[in-house]
């Protein structure tokens, strides 16, 4: 009267199809391998003279706004301002973490 109980689940695999399961995933992950991103560097590269001309028709600069004119990213008008800063052409009038105002120097 004792039988075994079965509880189910997944049948074991045999050697062989384990073995062709490996095989197959093996050549599917270097399919998937994908080309390796270049770090960024801290260099923007930017036209002098454009931003040159929106920096003299604002009395103030900033970040945003800046961006906004030149059709970029925020993080990138704060690198951009922070070289021409280091350069001497503009100073921080005012500013936080936040928000940095510039003038023409």
């Amino acid at each position: 009267m004792s039988k075994a109980i079965n509880l189910g689940g997944a049948k074991k695999k045999s050697i062989s199809q384990m073995a062709k399961r490996q095989e197959k995933e093996g050549t599917e992950k270097k399919e998937e391998k994908r080309e390796k991103k270049l770090p960024r560097s801290g260099d923007v590269a930017f036209d002098e003279n454009e931003v040159g001309k929106v920096i003299k028709e604002l009395k103030v600069v900033t970040p945003n706004s800046l961006a906004s004119q030149l059709n970029v990213r925020v993080g990138v008008a704060k690198r951009i301002l922070d070289s021409l800063e280091s350069k001497g052409q503009v100073k921080l009038v005012a500013g936080s973490n936040r928000l940095r105002i510039y003038s023409l120097s």
